[in-house]
């Protein structure tokens, strides 16, 4: 009981920071009224506050958000598209690449969303991603079975994660423990 109570509180209390960083004017409760597509946008950007970045990544100009195959974020990113992220002094780019080729330069993102549109290619595009430390997400089905690292899911009426935390580990990416704690799912 004491376990499930914390964790609930977890989730409430990463639901709100998520809020406050987003720089939105909605409150917690309005959290649920908002598009999927946004609530998914929001957590994207917010997963860039849990990171511990290395000193080679710390060195770009900006930080980059990189959109794979169909994009049905529409304007979900607006209000943070090309702002400045405080804590790291980097510009937020949201890179659009459009449908998988194996001539895209992928290197160029920090965090990847990987779109079901691209389901036959995930093995491909894990491969291709393979040493570069690009967190990748998606929110398909066997995403994470073929190397993929944060699937998004729908649990209710709130969206949640599932962690490939093998394939984090294999790119010595570095996240909060809150990320793999909220996590409805972890494959170690």
């Amino acid at each position: 009981m004491k376990k499930t109570k914390n964790i609930n509180y977890l989730i409430l209390a990463f639901s709100l920071l998520f809020l406050m960083l987003y720089n939105s004017s909605a409150d917690a409760s309005d959290l649920s009224t908002l598009p999927e597509q946004k609530i998914k946008a929001i957590y994207l950007y917010k997963f860039i506050h849990f990171i511990t970045w290395s000193d080679a990544l710390l060195s770009a100009d900006n930080i980059t958000i990189g959109i794979l195959g169909k994009d049905d974020f529409g304007d979900a990113f607006s209000e943070v598209e090309g702002k400045r992220i405080k804590s790291l002094d980097k510009k937020l780019v949201i890179k659009r690449f459009g449908a998988y080729s194996d001539k895209l330069l992928l290197k160029n993102c920090h965090l990847l969303f990987i779109s079901s549109s691209e389901k036959e290619n995930f093995k491909n595009i894990t491969k291709q991603l393979s040493g570069k430390k690009i967190l990748t997400f998606a929110d398909t089905n066997g995403f994470l079975e073929t190397g993929g690292m944060i699937k998004l899911i729908r649990v209710g009426e709130k969206i949640r994660w599932e962690i490939n935390k093998i394939a984090i580990d294999n790119e010595e990416i570095r996240l909060n423990s809150q990320i793999f704690q909220l996590a409805t799912k972890v494959i170690k």
